[in-house]
């Protein structure tokens, strides 16, 4: 038996980022057209603009897809928002599905303690 709203929590849109795979293949090909293109000429062998070029447009595509604090860092994104990250959580649940005891922390860096779990756990099941 599944919990209530077991279906909605795992139901989640997909979106395509394409424009970072993008990038990333123009900046491949201008690192590999350099070596079997543009070196042959001595235009381009001596200063690569064409493939620095290459490279520009490649970080272009994959800097359009960072809108907001969709590619902030973590750190400087505020809770709650598109930039924040996961953090540990433990849960209890019962047969039912009815969550027991919840711990949340703000830091990554701390757990809860495998004695304290246990020790809740026993005062569930009295």
């Amino acid at each position: 038996m599944r919990p209530a709203g077991y279906g909605r929590l795992w139901r989640m849109s997909r979106s395509r980022n394409f424009l970072p795979l993008a990038g990333f293949l123009v900046s491949l090909l201008a690192f590999v057209s350099y070596f079997a293109f543009f070196a042959r000429f001595p235009v381009t062998r001596d200063i690569p603009w064409a493939a620095w070029l290459l490279f520009v447009l490649g970080l272009a595509l994959v800097g359009a897809e960072c809108k907001g604090n969709r590619c902030s860092s973590p750190a400087s994104s505020t809770p709650g928002q598109a930039g924040d990250i996961a953090r540990p959580a433990e849960f209890l649940i019962d047969p039912s599905g009815t969550v027991r005891w919840r711990d949340l922390t703000e830091d990554y860096r701390v757990r809860a303690r495998p004695e304290t779990v246990l020790a809740v756990f026993d005062g569930l099941a009295r």
